[in-house]
């Protein structure tokens, strides 16, 4: 089976770790990256890095249109 590759963007730090340790726990899901606002998601999307799905919360979202 082909492994999932996945951006997390989540702006509380317990919150984005705890969602990362439940993800990278299952053997078909990778967090290849994660980071804290919408800007640094662009910016990691940009630089090239392969991935199938992007989780963010409505924050970063919101920071990614507004700022």
């Amino acid at each position: 089976m082909n492994e999932i590759r996945i951006l997390l963007a989540e702006d509380h730090l317990v919150v984005r770790n705890g969602i990362k340790l439940l993800l990278n726990s299952q053997s078909d899901l990778n967090v290849v990256a994660d980071v804290n606002s919408g800007k640094e998601a662009l910016e990691i999307l940009n630089s090239g890095l392969e991935v199938d799905v992007v989780i963010t919360d409505l924050g970063c979202i919101i920071s990614m249109v507004c700022n």
